[in-house]
């Protein structure tokens, strides 16, 4: 499984350097590939990814060597997220914990720190199942990264727009890919909202080591 993963990525790569001229810069942490030779917005993007990375390992840890897309067309972004749809408001994506894409929208500190939260996940083991529940990596992410677009009482709101049986919806998490069904925006509001109480019910202080915590105890 492992080895089709990584020829996907290897496809991904050869097919954009064929068909466009990208700038590649190696960083010690992941590799950067922008759609742009202008070498002020190539620095200025690597920045923001340094900082993401040093924000996302102060409160969680350092994560695995990646790969960033920075797009400037809609086509590159549409490589990596095929179901691209610029009014759902999508600025970034994650691919096997592995890739980073950002289209122009998502080239900023706040969106960076979220998708490489992503990539930090890739070894968290909190759930019995092959990958961890959503909710908990969207969750993260948005706490992580400090994206206040999202928040539980936007979600409060929608739901006695939509009928949604709120004391329902904040006592069970596995109830939030219905969530998504209904609303996938304000949805990461009540992600964060789950992820939020188990940091509060934790004693301890550091996002990463709560998290953990939690997750040893589910599986």
């Amino acid at each position: 499984m492992r080895s089709v993963k990584y020829a996907a990525i290897l496809l991904i790569l050869v097919f954009l350097a064929f068909i466009s001229i990208f700038s590649i810069k190696i960083e010690g942490d992941y590799t950067a590939i922008i759609q742009n030779n202008n070498k002020q917005e190539l620095n200025l993007i690597l920045e923001m990814t340094n900082n993401s990375i040093a924000n996302v390992s102060s409160k969680l840890w350092p994560p695995e060597k990646f790969y960033l897309v920075a797009c400037e067309s809609d086509w590159c972004y549409r490589l990596f997220s095929p179901f691209f749809d610029k009014e759902n408001g999508e600025k970034g994506s994650t691919i096997f914990h592995k890739i980073i894409a950002l289209n122009k929208k998502g080239l900023n500190e706040i969106i960076i720190s979220h998708e490489i939260t992503h990539v930090a996940t890739k070894n968290l083991k909190c759930a019995k199942e092959p990958r961890n529940p959503i909710w908990l990596e969207e969750g993260l992410a948005v706490i992580v990264s400090g994206d206040d677009r999202f928040s539980f009482a936007d979600f409060y709101s929608a739901s006695q727009v939509l009928g949604i049986d709120i004391d329902y919806i904040k006592n069970n998490p596995n109830s939030w890919q219905e969530i998504t069904l209904i609303n996938p925006v304000v949805s990461y509001g009540a992600a964060e909202h789950y992820v939020r109480s188990i940091l509060e019910r934790s004693q301890e202080k550091n996002i990463g080591k709560a998290i953990v915590q939690y997750c040893k105890s589910q599986t």
